[in-house]
Formats: C-alpha cells, sequence, structure tokens
C-alpha cells in the first residue's frame, strides 16, 4: 500500500503546544541556528530586574551592569511576547552581531557574568587570562540516567570570569558566586528531588570561545 504523504496542522500543533507547555517559550537565534527552551517567569525575571553583570572584552576588562546598546529593545520586544497569552517563540532580528549575540546568550542560559565583545570583529578572547571556572550539575534519580562521561551527574551550567575582574569587583569573588549560584538553583533543584553540587576552579587558556 502506498505511504499518504503526512501534513501536519500548524494551527492544531500550536494549540497542543500551548496547553502542554504553556509555562514555557521558544527563543529562536535564526543566525546560529539556536534555539532556548525558556520558562516564562525565569525570563521575565530576567527581562525585568536580574540581568547579569556585564564584562566588556576590552583591555581593561570593564563591568558594568547596564545592558549593551540595543539589547534592552531586544528585552522590551520579547517581554511583550512572553507576556502575550498566545504568544509561543520569538524570533531576534536576523542581522544581529556578536555584540549582541554573546550577552544576549549569558542572559538565556541563566550566567551571573555576560561578556560583550567590543566589536563584530573582535575574534579572540580571554587569551591568555586566568580565569574562574563555575559549575553546576545535579545527580539524576533514574538509574537508567547517565551523561556523556558515563556517570549519573550532568553539568548544566558553566561559564568563566577573568580572574582580574574578581579580584577589582567583590561581588564576582569565588565566594560571592558560589552562594549565588547555590541560592539561585538549589531551590530549583530541590522541587524534583535531585541533588547539587558547584565546582569552582582557575584555568588560563590560549583562547576562549563564546
Amino acid at each position: 500500500m502506498p505511504r499518504v504523504p503526512c501534513q501536519l496542522d500548524w494551527s492544531y500543533a500550536f494549540i497542543i503546544l500551548e496547553r502542554r507547555f504553556s509555562g514555557h517559550f521558544l527563543l529562536i537565534v535564526p543566525v546560529h541556528m539556536q534555539i532556548f527552551f525558556a520558562q516564562r517567569t525565569v525570563l521575565l525575571g530576567y527581562t525585568l530586574i536580574n540581568l547579569p553583570l556585564f564584562v566588556h572584552l576590552d583591555k581593561d576588562l570593564t563591568v558594568t551592569p547596564w545592558e549593551p546598546d540595543g539589547l534592552r529593545n531586544i528585552l522590551s520586544d520579547w517581554s511583550s511576547k512572553i507576556l502575550w497569552s498566545g504568544g509561543l517563540s520569538y524570533s531576534t532580528p536576523g542581522d544581529l552581531t556578536q555584540e549582541l549575540l554573546i550577552p544576549l546568550a549569558g542572559i538565556l542560559l541563566d550566567y551571573p557574568v555576560a561578556y560583550v565583545p567590543v566589536s563584530a570583529r573582535q575574534n579572540t578572547f580571554l587569551h591568555g587570562e586566568p580565569l574562574d571556572i563555575y559549575e553546576v550539575a545535579f545527580k539524576s534519580l533514574s538509574a537508567n540516567f547517565s551523561s556523556s562521561s558515563g556517570t549519573s551527574e550532568f553539568v548544566f551550567i558553566k561559564f568563566s570570569c577573568p580572574r582580574r575582574v574578581a579580584d577589582k569587583n567583590s561581588t564576582l569573588s569565588p565566594a560571592c558566586l558560589l552562594r549565588l549560584l547555590e541560592h539561585k538553583f538549589r531551590p530549583r533543584l530541590e522541587k524534583i528531588g535531585a541533588s547539587m553540587s558547584v565546582r569552582h576552579y582557575t584555568e588560563t587558556l590560549d583562547r576562549v570561545a563564546l
């Protein structure tokens, strides 16, 4: 018997998505073919009151609490989409360059520190710079789950902060960031009965991928 082509009814599909994932939101970054699956409440918290600190990748590694120029418009736009009850997804403009895309990714990934390149042409980052590395992991309750390393532990957050920055800014010191990570993620994981661990170590690399 010949197969009959299946055509997806997108209007029906979106109704199902809205019912099943009403508390979540898809953020699409076309230029890098990336999709972020985010909780509305967490995302609204970041767009309204709780942005990370921004480390500009200039020679002084300048730290500011203010988002880069142009990012506020993106945050305001997706806030209106998230607040709209029928909005399930939002695509970022296709002409965004790395000065906005990299700090935007830092917000979406829930990092307390977000890097900001100085230009669209900058292609080397933090060469030879001592970095504080942070990893947040949880252990699954399922005996059938294992990570790529073959263990039951899964690292879901990993980010860095230049040691030079942490030495000048106490809020980015290892002690403060470790407390912040505990406070931010432990309650979320305890809700599903998972255990959490936070690790910190220092590393110097020839090149950092952002």
